[in-house]
């Protein structure tokens, strides 16, 4: 779909393990608005260029946070922290972008957009701070 306008939609346990997008919007320039999308392996999947999204809730969708962590941070020694954060309460910039420089194709976080704050997040905007546990490898578990 193209030009579409993807809004208010609440979604719950999509899909199958490993493949299951609370939405996936593939197509161009539509708006993705006022969406919830809980429990799904992706909160939003975009496969398409010029797309606007905002103010959406995903929460308790782990594929993302799985992808980043044990890509980037699997190596980084430590404790970490996933911060629940609403972003309808940040003031400063949301943006969801692919990760730079891009990775190669087949990589696993090839084709992902990841929510990026340009600024300061507001305290009222976390609702939860969840430690993260790790495997002996340093893998992240979730």
């Amino acid at each position: 779909m193209s030009g579409g306008v993807i809004e208010g939609n609440t979604l719950y346990n999509n899909g199958t393990p490993g493949s299951g997008a609370g939405i996936l919007v593939v197509g161009s320039d539509n708006r993705i608005e006022g969406n919830n999308c809980i429990g799904a392996d992706f909160g939003i999947k975009v496969d398409g260029a010029g797309n606007i999204i905002l103010r959406n809730t995903c929460s308790g969708n782990t594929t993302n946070w799985s992808l980043v962590a044990n890509n980037v941070y699997r190596n980084q020694p430590g404790d970490f922290v996933v911060l629940e954060v609403d972003t309808d309460r940040v003031t400063a910039p949301v943006r969801f972008e692919a990760p730079v420089p891009p990775p190669p194709a087949g990589h696993p976080l090839a084709g992902h957009l990841f929510p990026h704050i340009y600024g300061p997040i507001d305290r009222d905007a976390i609702v939860a701070i969840k430690p993260v546990t790790r495997a002996p490898d340093g893998a992240f578990v979730f």
